[in-house]
């Protein structure tokens, strides 16, 4: 039988907050760090350099920044972003909204207005005014899955926090590093961060998974389509393993475009990529291709004689119209007599649906 015995348990060490904070993000798999020096991050770069752990990527601004990070994020599995208080955040907000939108795991690493100035309530440039600096955090809260202005008291705690949020939820976080504890030692853990999923709960799980089989049973033609999380989540695999084994048609969302390779079976698309060619969409097959034998009427009108006529058939489950005409040529009267069941949605002016014409 062998015991643990708080002598041979891995010691806490001690390290600066800057370093610390590169240890873990280099742990989840981070190589490269996208940003803009500033004089709020000095310190924290400077750290970084020394370290050598870490390509910097120096942008002309924080806005292509951040989107330097989304695309890395979206090949690495996440990234890193590197600003400055105040105008460099600002700048970058844009790009963080698009990963927040997208489910982009971004940490964003702000350098900001020191602790001391926050305490003694100093006017400081690159803000706003306000004694309590905190109008950029309520900014960020609104496009990030959790921020966080560290402290030498939370910062080991915080630091975890926001990395295995923004890991596990795919979403951008924001951590406000103040200028002057980057440099401050505190106790970390000699362990590293393993990136990994919070364990389901067993009863939801099952339940869960019991209302999915049941719904797939009850279908008399069930359907894949793939979002964006289906990438993020990397489940793509395993959605393609149970297509092939329901026989069930897949498809992706224009979210994900790519994730599937439409050359195989069952692919909504086919093996000619018909649906792939805009001059080809007939968003009136649609139902047809996804639950064959339905009963639902659909039509394809080009004139507003058409569309009165396609409006008053009579038809007991739906009705699907696909209006290949100009929104200013379709007449109010011709849409308000219909069932007002519909949500019509006008396609762009242009040649899509002219035949022979590809854009």
């Amino acid at each position: 039988m062998t015991t643990t015995t708080a002598s041979s348990r891995t010691a806490p060490s001690t390290a600066s907050i800057g370093d610390f904070l590169l240890r873990r993000l280099r742990e989840v798999g981070i190589g490269h760090l996208f940003g803009v020096a500033g004089d709020y991050n000095l310190e924290f770069l400077l750290q970084m350099e020394d370290g050598h752990d870490f390509m910097w990527v120096g942008n002309c601004n924080e806005l292509n920044a951040a989107y330097a990070a989304d695309g890395y994020a979206r090949m690495n599995g996440i990234s890193g972003l590197v600003v400055t208080h105040g105008v460099g955040a600002w700048s970058a907000i844009n790009g963080v909204a698009g990963a927040y939108s997208e489910h982009v795991p971004v940490i964003c690493v702000c350098g900001s207005v020191p602790l001391k100035a926050l305490d003694r309530k100093l006017r400081m440039h690159h803000t706003s005014g306000e004694p309590e600096y905190d109008d950029v955090l309520r900014g960020y809260a609104q496009v990030t899955a959790a921020q966080a202005r560290l402290t030498p008291q939370n910062a080991v705690r915080e630091i975890d926090r926001l990395i295995l949020t923004a890991w596990q939820r795919k979403l951008p976080v924001y951590l406000e590093l103040p200028s002057d504890i980057a440099h401050l030692d505190v106790e970390v853990p000699a362990e590293p961060l393993v990136p990994a999923m919070p364990k389901s709960d067993p009863e939801r799980l099952t339940a869960c998974a019991d209302a999915i089989i049941a719904r797939l049973t009850n279908a008399r033609s069930p359907a894949i389509l793939l979002d964006l999380d289906a990438d993020r989540f990397q489940v793509t695999g395993e959605l393609l393993e149970l297509a092939a084994k329901l026989k069930a048609p897949i498809a992706a969302m224009n979210t994900c475009k790519g994730i599937v390779d439409y050359t195989i079976e069952r692919t909504i698309c086919g093996k000619d990529g018909r649906f792939n060619d805009i001059a080809n969409w007939a968003y009136a097959d649609l139902p047809k291709v996804l639950h064959p034998g339905t009963n639902a009427r659909t039509a394809v009108v080009r004139t507003p004689d058409e569309l009165k006529e396609a409006l008053a058939s009579p038809h007991d489950s739906m009705l699907f119209i696909e209006a290949v005409m100009d929104k200013y040529d379709a007449p109010p009267t011709a849409v308000e007599s219909g069932h007002r069941m519909a949500d019509i949605d006008y396609g762009p002016r242009g040649p899509q649906h002219r035949p022979g014409v590809q854009i």
